[in-house]
């Protein structure tokens, strides 16, 4: 992906898009596609690119009827719970959820389908829809917090007679985290149980 291109299109995607969808969730099961490939609409340097967004929507279409299968696929699951998550639409995320709920005895058969079933809290959504929407819409602006308040912020710096430094070691340090920390790592972060033992102060 070129720097500073904010197109809705980009060559790449395209040509991903043109491929059979059978193909294209044939790529979502293999482990070298799936990274190469897949792992890139994800990636936080070109999360929020216009094409990449778009591209990110149009697969909820184009795989229609496949879902259930890569959810319940060794390594095709990690993409369908990687995009769920990327929605900030809740629409989008009903999309998927509905298509997926009309085969919950699948997704319940293995590993990998109970971790989509629980990610994407299907026995909620099959009980009350409107349980289901209340408590995306939280897990989306906890999430959107998130990213708000850290991932789009630049590290601040200071100005000492005359010249512009970094405020301070630990600053860059955290700065350079937050720029390599994936948007599935914050939102697992949210959904770390409160029970568990806070850290001790370094």
């Amino acid at each position: 992906f070129d720097e500073g291109k904010e197109n809705d299109k980009h060559p790449i995607i395209e040509s991903l898009f043109a491929l059979p969808s059978d193909d294209l969730a044939a790529l979502a099961q293999d482990g070298l596609s799936s990274r190469c490939v897949w792992d890139a609409l994800f990636l936080p340097s070109i999360y929020k690119r216009s094409c990449v967004v778009k591209a990110r929507t149009r697969l909820v279409k184009h795989l229609r009827g496949k879902w259930t299968m890569l959810a319940t696929d060794r390594i095709g699951h990690h993409m369908v719970i990687k995009l769920f998550r990327s929605f900030s639409d809740i629409k989008l995320r009903e999309v998927l959820t509905e298509e997926l709920s009309q085969e919950m005895y699948r997704l319940k058969g293995n590993n990998m389908g109970r971790s989509v079933v629980k990610e994407f809290e299907l026995n909620t959504y099959t009980y009350s829809k409107s349980d289901w929407t209340k408590m995306m819409q939280n897990q989306m602006d906890s999430q959107q917090w998130f990213q708000d308040e850290i991932m789009d912020k630049k590290p601040k710096r200071k100005s000492i007679s005359g010249s512009t430094v970094s405020s301070s070691c630990s600053d860059a340090k955290r700065s350079k985290t937050i720029v390599t920390t994936s948007v599935d790592s914050i939102f697992d972060a949210l959904t770390i149980p409160k029970k568990q033992k806070k850290c001790g102060k370094n």
